[in-house]
């Protein structure tokens, strides 16, 4: 049963699926009335059902396709509707609706947003019975919301997009929205919206070019791949010019607005662009009431508009590259360039040309931009006049129509001192009527002046390298003149035939569409968030649909990070787009969009954002209606969050742990990338090394567990995947000396989600390269002690009474391991870059662990499957699919788990939720019973786990009493590598407090091999004697420009002066350089580390001195020390100076057998943590008289 599958309806779009299900070895039944697909179903394996009901029969799931909403009470309700059979079983059923428009969309079940007045009685019906239904039978329907749509993206092409459950067997990206049923059609809805304001921008745009002159098809070509671009445009304006698209579809586009528009004034919201925009199509469907000749979109917007579209479009084409390419190379030498406004674009521009070997003169208003030219080689002039002296070419980049008339015109204008001859390049955005006027003055001069209409696109980055699109035009002559220059500044040159202002007007119909885009895509963006859609999710799917466009692709990002960082400044547009409104009102064409899309930047304008990005124009929006479109999570309350979760499990599963671990052979082995996940065991073993006979030793004595420090954290991806195919090889080899003992293993790592995550060529798939495949990876980075909490599947960092999402910590900057997601599915996602999507990620929830206990975690895990690629490589890998699902309880799991075609890279990473100690000991006594059932899994967790799957009680923290042979009179050792913020202000407090006993080493290196010196950190030990009277240092600067043995003399004087200081009985700090020094990469970030750690390494190894105990901090720094510094090749964890901090006794083949080993996490404490430590671990020392003398020597040195 698991494998057969049910349609209720076949028409093109769900004959393909079932098809397409077919093809990947599923049994696929339905019934439809239709006999032509019926037969093709036939014959491709399909089994033809007598009724709606027959289908349901012996289906795991069910696909109901309904024309219209009046079908929902025969097909569902009816004496032989669906529902009679799924009313008796426990099943999945996706529902869709078949619209008139040919495009299959989900009938929406929580509101009546899709359903005609004539229908909203039986929409209740659906909806009350459905409810009813699942509350009387417990659940045991499954209602899937699906939206179908034909994909839009440039690399779909049109390709399918499906949004079900099990369509994951047929995709490569799965859209989930989770939560109430209605979530697929709201996406839709926003679809629509983008998708009616573009096709009237692109009408405008198309119809007040062609009226200013320039060729519709040129517009086109040009448009299709600028800035000004969207997929409506991009499909639609072809069909329009060829006059191929019929009228009839306005009807049907403007009831989908009106429903739309609807759902806005129910919430309330304003939607002024969808507003103005279906006006429009109103207008245009009234053209074809009693008008034979309006049937087709051209001639309509002809009579809307009062511009003659399809006569433009039939003109003599021509292609302005070639005339380009022309002009290029017939272009006449320059010998001189003038260059007026060196804002932004404008500075790029011009130095860009001065690496071109040209020679320019810069002028701006702003000095300190004239003296940083004159650096960059330029030659800088105190006016417009003096800037042209002796040009060839001027070219001007000013904000708007009024400076370039300043600089022109004005006082010391450049007119009045520019050289007969010379050629004026206006690169710009102006209005063609004023390049017009312009031509004609310049010709008045008499001085056989040329004017080049050149207007630039394509931001300050690409102006700095030369890669502008450039639509120039004006005579032949002046495009001769400057051709030059116009070839240096830009990738894509136009030369625009019709005259100077030809090339404006490109430029303003690029800006009217782009102005229009980034307007809409804050309304729609702004409309999701007011619907309660996710807006990260929402912009996925719009931009792989009909509604996006390049400046949603570009601008969104922006919103969503509430970062408006002014790369285009919003008053930009509000230029513009006058610019626009201003020609469509001279020429007679009516730009209903432009202008309210003019309105909401004026009034972005007026609220004082201006001057931040134009997708600040969002604000508006929000501001309005009290909505974030910002994507990012909020920071909660600590307390109220956790009150608001179920009790806790009423009985600890401690003992039971103990129980069932008696009962399982299985030691576990942990594998720690750092030295800092033994934070929550005590009395158990540690090895630094792995070979067979250490870890052969180690199963011999059964231990319930032991680890192994890896350190792979400090590797780069494929010396970590190696180093652990390596380590299981040898557990492999060990597990067999010793006569097949078995394990499980954990990754031990970061509780802050830092560190290697299971990819391709990472940590879990070396793993089971070895050991074979497993049933599931659980993710489980919860970790009291040190404030990391998962709740809802996202991950949090406590910070005092706060709960900040992970992803918005200091922790998520690594420069090695550094992500954006608090997420945990997102966050698998990102970290293995596609390979897992985050719908495929299952979670075990805190109600799940607080509600159902052990037992429904057992239950849970068991469920989960293997994963399968074979499905995923025969199916349809070319389509995409949204689905939205409700929140699926306990009960349901086992239904859903049925469904063998959900199976596609499902149950393959699990993560667990937890916000307690409690939380944890349920799942790991959940996951002991079911590794007793066979089940095995790869743990990549954070600390608590570990010590919950042992059965770890807790004991007080450890303190010097706790070692009796520890009798040392000398100093402590505290070696600091941790660079994050929290280290550096735990590292001041200690500084703060203990200023009386505490000596300072601080360790910075330059790579010396590289000629050019290149900082790394500067190696430069720095000895500091803080006392309260004064502080005194000696400086060894000079090793980072001498040579090794020079360097290699002044660490031994450093090592002497720690020696001393640790036998006076004075605490020692050797610490890194405060300041973090990043590589152009992960992986050299991660060198950059390794070599902090080992200039550490190197002092450290050589003291002699037996410290009274050493303690190290942050995770790199502490394993390097332990393993290279101090040859520790095993150590025993006694248990934790402080919750979270934990202590080893060194093994007896180390530098110092016995000594305390304090292994402090850089992530873990407040800010006087560290000090707290170092206070109770202190004692009186008495100095002697040599030894204090020694280190005044020293110092005097």
């Amino acid at each position: 049963m698991s494998g057969v599958v049910g349609f209720v309806g076949l028409d093109s779009f769900s004959f393909e699926l079932a098809s397409s299900l077919l093809r990947s070895g599923f049994k696929v039944q339905a019934f439809e009335i239709s006999t032509e697909l019926v037969e093709k179903f036939i014959e491709l394996g399909g089994h033809k059902c007598d009724s709606p009901a027959d289908v349901g029969k012996a289906a795991a799931a069910v696909v109901v396709v309904l024309s219209h909403p009046d079908q929902i009470q025969d097909v569902i309700f009816g004496d032989e509707g669906v529902m009679k059979e799924l009313l008796c079983r426990r099943l999945y059923a996706s529902f869709l609706r078949r619209s008139t428009e040919g495009r299959c969309i989900a009938f929406v079940f929580d509101n009546i947003d899709f359903a005609t007045p004539e229908t909203r009685e039986t929409t209740y019906r659906f909806q009350f019975d459905t409810l009813s239904l699942r509350h009387e039978k417990r659940e045991q329907i499954f209602v899937v919301d699906a939206y179908v749509l034909k994909g839009m993206s440039e690399l779909l092409d049109g390709k399918l997009m499906k949004i079900s459950l099990f369509h994951s067997a047929m995709c490569q990206n799965l859209y989930t929205f989770e939560g109430e049923i209605g979530a697929g059609s709201k996406v839709k809805m926003v679809n629509e919206l983008l998708e009616g304001i573009h096709l009237v921008a692109a009408v405008e745009a198309i119809s007040l070019g062609s009226q200013a002159g320039v060729h519709p098809w040129i517009l086109y070509d040009i448009i299709s791949n600028a800035a000004g671009n969207s997929w409506i445009y991009k499909n639609h304006i072809p069909l329009l010019l060829k006059d191929d698209i019929e009228g009839r579809f306005l009807d049907v586009l403007s009831q989908n607005l009106a429903i739309v528009e609807d759902k806005a004034k129910s919430l309330p919201f304003p939607v002024p662009l969808l507003a103005v925009a279906r006006q429009q199509l109103i207008s245009g469907i009234s053209q074809m009431q009693g008008d034979d000749t309006a049937t087709s979109l051209a001639k309509i917007s002809e009579k809307v508009l009062g511009v003659g579209i399809l006569e433009a479009a039939n003109r003599e084409l021509y292609k302005p590259e070639d005339l380009a390419k022309e002009i290029t190379t017939q272009a006449k030498p320059v010998n001189r360039i003038g260059f007026i406004g060196l804002g932004a674009m404008g500075f790029g521009m011009a130095a860009h040309l001065l690496k071109s070997n040209f020679s320019v003169c810069g002028y701006d208003v702003y000095k300190p931009t004239l003296v940083r030219f004159e650096n960059a080689g330029g030659l800088a002039a105190n006016s417009p006049a003096e800037v042209t002296k002796d040009v060839d070419v001027l070219v001007i980049m000013v904000t708007n129509e009024v400076q370039a008339e300043d600089v022109l015109y004005g006082h010391l204008g450049a007119v009045e001192a520019i050289p007969s001859g010379a050629t004026v390049v206006l690169a710009s955005t102006v209005s063609p009527a004023f390049v017009s006027q312009l031509e004609r003055r310049l010709e008045n001069e008499g001085k056989d002046l040329k004017l080049v209409d050149a207007p630039v696109s394509g931001g300050v980055k690409r102006a700095a390298m030369g890669e502008l699109t450039i639509m120039a035009s004006g005579t032949d002559e002046a495009l001769k003149s400057a051709g030059l220059v116009l070839s240096a500044l830009s990738e894509k040159l136009y030369v625009i035939k019709g005259g100077c202002g030809a090339g404006s007007g490109v430029k303003m119909v690029n800006q009217l569409l782009a102005g229009v885009h980034i307007a809409s895509a804050a309304e729609a963006m702004a409309f999701g968030a007011r619907l309660g859609l996710n807006t990260r999710k929402l912009f996925n799917v719009i931009s792989n649909s009909g509604g996006t466009s390049w400046m949603f692709e570009n601008r969104v990002p922006h919103m969503l990070d509430n970062d408006y960082t002014p790369y285009s400044a919003l008053d930009i547009f509000v230029k513009d787009l006058g610019i626009v409104t201003r020609e469509g009102s001279s020429r007679k064409v009516p730009l209903h969009i432009s202008t309210v899309a003019h309105q909401l930047f004026l009034a972005g304008s007026a609220a004082g954002w201006g001057r931040i990005d134009d997708a600040g124009v969002v604000k508006v929006y929000e501001t309005l209606a009290g909505i974030k479109v910002e994507g990012r999570l909020p920071v909660l309350k600590k307390q109220d969050l956790l009150k608001s979760l179920p009790a806790e499990w009423p009985s600890d599963p401690t003992t039971d742990i103990h129980r069932l671990n008696m009962g399982n052979s299985k030691t576990l082995v942990v594998l720690d990338d750092d030295p800092t996940g033994t934070q929550t065991v005590h009395d158990v073993e540690v090895l630094t090394e792995w070979s067979v006979e250490s870890i052969s030793e180690q199963f011999r004595k059964k231990p319930a567990c032991f680890f192994i420090l890896t350190n792979s954290r400090s590797l780069s991806p494929e010396k970590a995947s190696e180093l652990i195919k390596d380590i299981c090889s040898n557990l492999c080899a060990a597990s067999k000396e010793v006569g097949n003992a078995d394990y499980t293993i954990v990754l031990r790592g970061d509780s802050t989600l830092r560190g290697h995550f299971p990819q391709a060529s990472l940590e879990a798939d070396a793993a089971v390269s070895i050991l074979g495949e497993m049933d599931a990876w659980i993710i489980c980075p919860f970790f009291l002690q040190g404030g990391r909490y998962t709740i809802d599947d996202v991950h949090y960092v406590a910070d005092s009474d706060r709960l900040v999402p992970a992803g918005e910590t200091e922790f998520a900057k690594d420069a090695s391991f550094g992500y954006k997601s608090s997420n945990l599915r997102e966050w698998v996602e990102e970290k293995t870059a596609g390979v897992i999507p985050a719908n495929s990620v299952q979670s075990i929830s805190i109600q799940l662990l607080r509600k159902g206990g052990p037992d429904a975690v057992c239950e849970f895990l068991c469920s989960l499957k293997k994963i399968s690629r074979r499905l995923l490589d025969v199916a349809f890998r070319e389509l995409l699919v949204f689905i939205v699902v409700e929140s699926v309880s306990p009960s349901c799991v086992e239904s859903l788990n049925s469904i063998s075609i959900s199976y596609v890279n499902q149950g393959s990473t699990c993560i667990v939720n937890a916000a307690s100690e409690r939380d944890m000991a349920v799942f790991a006594a959940g996951m002991i019973q079911a590794e007793l059932k066979g089940r095995s899994f790869l743990c990549r967790t954070a600390a608590s786990f570990v010590s919950a799957l042992i059965g770890i009680i807790p004991k007080d923290p450890v303190l010097p009493k706790d070692f009796e042979s520890n009798k040392e009179s000398s100093g402590a050792l505290i070696v600091v590598g941790s660079y994050v913020p929290k280290t550096t202000k735990q590292v001041e407090e200690l500084q703060s407090q203990h200023n009386q006993n505490l000596r300072s080493i601080e360790v910075r290196e330059v790579d010396v091999t590289r000629d050019t010196y290149i900082s790394i950190y500067h190696m430069l030990c720095m000895l500091c004697l803080l006392s309260s009277s004064n502080d005194q240092q000696i400086s060894v600067e000079k090793v980072a420009l001498k040579s090794s043995e020079v360097r290699d003399e002044e660490i031994r004087r450093a090592v002497e002066m720690a020696d001393a200081f640790l036998r006076a009985g004075r605490e020692t700090l050797i610490m890194s350089s405060r300041e973090l020094i990043t590589g152009k990469t992960s992986s050299e970030s991660l060198d950059i580390n390794s070599k902090v750690s080992s200039a550490l390494v190197e002092v450290v190894s050589q003291i002699s001195t037996r410290p009274r105990y050493i303690l190290a901090k942050g995770g790199i720094t502490s394993s390097d020390t332990a393993t290279k510094a101090l040859k520790a090749r095993r150590a025993l964890v006694i248990g934790q100076a402080l919750a979270g901090v934990p202590v080893w006794k060194l093994g007896p083949e180390s530098r110092h057998p016995g000594v305390p080993y304090i292994v402090f996490p850089g992530n873990v404490g407040n800010s006087t943590a560290l000090a707290e430590v170092v206070k109770s671990w202190s004692v009186v020392a008495g100095r002697s008289t040599k030894e204090l003398l020694l280190v005044s020597i020293l110092l005097v040195l």
